[in-house]
């Protein structure tokens, strides 16, 4: 996949070329906000800090690794804007399949929706999100 391709909500690592020595090349970040000119915000993804490392980089210096939720087209989830999504996930010490509504705005995305699942669950598999509708004022 191209590197023009990269938008919001992408999971991302940093091309070999461009890492500083000695950063961990294993190291994903999801895409916070696209700033146009090739310069996206990226938030490094599982480093266990209360607040994790934001950095605005070139796409052009960034991999592709998938996505942390689903594209919306952006009248549905306008900047800035508290949206609730639909969670489905199945419970693997269970076998219970489960749809919750939790509402997630820019600071929340799915992404630290599955770790809240997983702390309250246990281990889950299954995960979708679905758009669900806008949050009140």
């Amino acid at each position: 996949m191209s590197s023009t391709s990269i938008e919001r909500g992408d999971i991302v690592r940093i091309k070999p070329e461009w890492l500083e020595v000695g950063e961990n090349g294993e190291q994903k970040y999801v895409v916070l906000q696209d700033y146009g000119n090739n310069r996206v915000l990226i938030r490094a993804l599982d480093t266990g800090l209360p607040l994790p490392p934001v950095n605005m980089v070139d796409i052009n210096s960034l991999l592709y690794c998938g996505r942390a939720y689903p594209k919306y087209e952006p009248e549905q989830i306008p900047s800035g804007m508290n949206v609730y999504i639909e969670a489905s996930f199945t419970v693997k010490s269970t076998g219970e399949h489960k749809t919750i509504e939790v509402k997630i705005n820019e600071d929340l995305i799915p992404f630290g929706v599955a770790k809240f699942l997983t702390r309250r669950y246990g281990e889950i598999s299954g995960l979708c999100f679905h758009f669900a509708r806008e949050a009140e004022e």
